[in-house]
């Protein structure tokens, strides 16, 4: 089972990881191997979906334990499912690592516009957080 969780979304921002699971963690830029991102359909956030022939860059959180993933479990929309994925990290072998990806069948629930971390961050991330504390 991996001890590392790869991120894509408004859990890229360590605030935001913070407030979910409660602590800090370790990250690198990680990319998830054969997997596309977009936001859902008339959401604020990506998900994740599996594509042949894509990459998605995101974060690696080291250090992950079940307590982590019990709280992310709860804090993911009913749309995700936890999978294990491979992750590419630059300079060393693929490994692999939790991640929440909308499942292939479902990925009709995602739209056509790319995730925007600016974006989120200029227009909805202090809210956000604050909603989660």
């Amino acid at each position: 089972m991996p001890s590392s969780l790869f991120v894509y979304g408004t859990l890229e921002f360590p605030d935001v990881l913070r407030a979910v699971i409660g602590r800090r963690l370790h990250y690198v830029t990680a990319y998830a191997m054969e997997h596309r991102r977009a936001l859902l359909r008339g959401r604020i956030y990506p998900g994740l979906t599996p594509c042949s022939g894509r990459t998605t860059r995101g974060r690696l959180y080291a250090g992950i334990e079940a307590r982590d993933l019990a709280r992310l479990d709860d804090f993911e929309g009913s749309e995700y499912r936890r999978r294990e994925i491979r992750v590419a990290v630059p300079r060393k072998p693929v490994t692999s690592a939790w991640s929440y990806v909308i499942p292939a069948e479902d990925a009709s629930v995602l739209s056509a516009t790319p995730w925007d971390p600016d974006a989120f961050a200029r227009r909805y991330r202090s809210d956000y957080i604050a909603r989660l504390s």
